[in-house]
């Protein structure tokens, strides 16, 4: 599961309402290797107050750390962030007063608040939010799955464990609404993945107005499963060909499609049926 790629664009519909104002940089990178700050975003207006409470401790630069539901969660992560934060800070001549610093977990870690508390003092500032205090900049943890889920609807369902309702609330009043406002494919993605067997119950429920939910998700399934009958046969596949196959929508037709690689003669073959079928 991409999670990552998941997180980014969850931030960006938690913030949705602040439009052009918040500049996002995915995977900063700052150094010519491998290090990365998964996510910084940047306030264009230094006025701008964010009164989403997940972003109140925001300042210009806002350096910010993920760690996906599956990942164990340590202190020495944190020393990492305020590592890259500093990096940040001293390569672009930005002071941290003018900065922030966020670790997002899915899960709450005693360990991780202990350790904190022998040097720091955290506090919970709110459900889901613990403010590190005696930082050199605002500092918060945020503890996804204790996010109130009316408010930080993104950033609360990212994981494999929501309930029934909230699965059938993000694919009907979520995903499908906030599509067309904001890339969400991966995180789509992702959440299709991590809640599978929640989605079968939740297909048994609703029915033919399930796969209507999900039917992108079906087609590029369908899709995979053609391409992958055409490269165990044929070893290769023209990129025109993966390309129009990939582009099919139609469940029906790729039904179709799936049968003819399983059985066609010939890459050639397969290929007359795209322009036929």
């Amino acid at each position: 599961i991409n999670w990552h790629t998941a997180f980014q664009q969850a931030m960006r519909a938690e913030f949705f309402e602040y439009g052009n104002a918040l500049e996002y940089h995915d995977e900063f990178q700052l150094t010519s290797g491998a290090v990365k700050i998964d996510l910084l975003i940047i306030k264009l207006k230094r006025a701008l107050q964010i009164k989403k409470s997940i972003g109140q401790i925001f300042r210009q630069s806002n350096v910010i750390e993920y760690k996906s539901p599956n990942v164990s969660v340590s202190i020495f992560d944190y020393y990492k962030l305020r590592a890259y934060a500093s990096f940040y800070a001293e390569r672009e001549r930005t002071r941290m007063s003018d900065m922030s610093m966020t670790l997002v977990v899915t899960y709450r870690k005693r360990s991780l608040l202990n350790d904190l508390n022998t040097e720091f003092e955290v506090n919970n500032a709110a459900p889901g939010i613990y403010y590190v205090s005696g930082e050199t900049c605002p500092t918060q943890i945020i503890v996804s799955s204790e996010l109130p889920r009316d408010d930080c609807r993104w950033l609360y369902s990212l994981r494999s464990d929501v309930g029934m309702d909230d699965v059938e609330s993000m694919m009907t009043q979520g995903i499908a609404v906030y599509s067309e406002k904001v890339k969400l494919d991966a995180y789509k993605d992702a959440f299709i993945q991590a809640n599978f067997n929640t989605l079968e119950e939740l297909k048994t429920k609703m029915g033919h107005k399930f796969i209507d939910l999900i039917r992108d998700e079906v087609a590029k399934t369908k899709a995979e499963s053609v391409l992958s009958f055409l490269k165990f046969r044929f070893k290769k596949v023209p990129r025109n060909i993966e390309k129009a196959v990939l582009s099919y929508t139609d469940l029906t037709a790729l039904e179709s499609l799936i049968q003819c690689a399983a059985v066609c003669g010939s890459i050639e073959e397969f290929s007359e049926s795209l322009v036929h079928g």
